[in-house]
């Protein structure tokens, strides 16, 4: 029997997690495909940590490459489109096709959909604002904090109430 494509869209926690996984499961006739825009894995579970200061950027980021399974074809490009009846992904200039497709691209932050946001406000899900919001506590003179939910759905259901625990404790 010829092995088979998975192609995997995503390297989060969860793409990154299926293709090693299929990697391990799936014999060596078939390939495993991991697509990613970045070239960074970013743990996002630890950015309340970096946001107290008890984390650094090095600590919570690891290059994709290091953390694939050997046997994972990684590509470095952005997916562009799907097309399930052909059973392709075109993701940079090229045409991947596939015979079983993961879609693990998680969610995309859009705060300038909320007016005012991106002025007023520090968040904690994303590296570079839980860094800003790091800074922000380090010279908070007291007083109060609000930790809101803007709209559902949003990436972590637990984490602004983990924020606002972290957050007072700190």
């Amino acid at each position: 029997m010829d092995g088979r494509t998975v192609v995997v869209l995503g390297g989060g926690i969860g793409g990154l997690t299926a293709a090693n996984e299929l990697r391990r499961l799936l014999g060596p006739q078939h390939r495993v495909v991991l697509i990613e825009r970045q070239r960074e894995h970013r743990f996002a579970p630890s950015f309340l940590w970096l946001m107290t200061g008890d984390r650094r950027r090095e600590q919570v980021t690891r290059e994709l490459s290091t953390l694939v399974h050997t046997g994972v074809q990684l590509v470095h490009a952005e997916v562009q489109s799907i097309d399930p009846e052909h059973q392709a992904v075109v993701a940079g200039d090229k045409e991947h096709r596939y015979d079983a497709l993961v879609v693990a691209l998680g969610a995309e932050l859009d705060p300038q959909s909320f007016p005012g946001y991106t002025d007023a406000v520090h968040g904690f899900f994303d590296l570079d604002s839980a860094e800003r919001l790091a800074g922000a506590l380090r010279t908070f003179g007291g007083g109060r904090v609000v930790v809101a939910v803007t709209s559902l759905p949003y990436t972590c259901p637990a984490a602004p109430y983990e924020a606002a625990l972290l957050i007072e404790d700190h």
